[in-house]
């Protein structure tokens, strides 16, 4: 699969509104309008497609890994949690 083929299919898996947020922020730091599609990323340079594929790549991820942060709380609520964090000593021999 080529870059602009995965470019594509993980835009695809974005809501509108983060189609929106991402065609803007790209071109805003591009300095230029970017389109998300084969003709689109032809007028780019390698390393801007690999920008976007890198920056489409993390938020896919995120979106699929991190975990329901309401969800957790519930969970947890009313638990005691620990307050101190310590990392035990170390030995020199």
């Amino acid at each position: 699969m080529s870059s602009f083929e995965i470019i594509i299919s993980q835009y695809e898996r974005l809501t509108v509104a983060e189609k929106e947020q991402v065609i803007a922020a790209l071109s805003k730091h591009m300095d230029k309008p970017i389109e998300i599609s084969i003709s689109g990323l032809h007028l780019l340079n390698h390393d801007e497609v690999e920008i976007i594929k890198n920056i489409l790549n993390g938020i896919i991820l995120t979106k699929e890994n991190v975990p329901n942060l309401r969800e957790a709380y519930q969970n947890l609520k009313g638990t005691d949690l620990p307050k101190k964090i310590s990392f035990g000593h170390i030995k020199n021999d």
